[in-house]
């Protein structure tokens, strides 16, 4: 008797989460995306890109699905975000609106900048080397110090 009722949750459940409601968004570079990247709100999964496709215009369009079980208040963005490991992250940010999006609607897009990678090891190379430089400057100066004490030390001696 106890198993056709957990048959019957579990398969209410997993039909409450599908992903029922379609949303769209245009961006310019669709580096790094492919279908079923996760959309992630703090972290949590959300939704899914569901599709991509090139306009004549050049334009990519994400067609991203979400969980029915959320409305998305009409203020609400999307976030691309770049990583460095030719992977890009799908962020939403939830508006603060109390009108909401309709299933089809387009969500507004903001597209962040990549960080090209040769220029953080550049910039992490040259405050490697500083670090070294400094460090060898130091050790230099103490050497030369020590040197200068010995010396001093050896004219103190003479004076006597």
């Amino acid at each position: 008797m106890k198993r056709p009722l957990l048959f019957l949750l579990i398969s209410s459940l997993l039909v409450s989460c599908s992903s029922d409601f379609t949303y769209y968004t245009e961006i310019q570079d669709a580096t790094g995306l492919e279908k079923g990247e996760p959309v992630t709100i703090k972290g949590l999964v959300y939704g899914e890109l569901q599709d991509l496709n090139l306009t004549k215009d050049g334009r990519v369009i994400l067609e991203l699905g979400f969980d029915k079980s959320y409305e998305l208040p009409n203020d609400s963005r999307i976030v691309i975000r770049p990583t460095f490991v030719q992977k890009t992250l799908l962020l939403l940010e939830v508006g603060q609106s109390k009108e909401f999006l309709a299933p089809g609607d387009t969500l507004l897009t903001f597209e962040e900048q990549a960080v090209p990678a040769d220029s953080i090891f550049n910039d992490f190379g040259e405050i490697i080397e500083n670090v070294f430089t400094t460090k060898k400057a130091k050790n230099q100066r103490d050497s030369i110090l020590k040197e200068l004490k010995r010396l001093n030390e050896n004219l103190e001696e003479k004076k006597k």
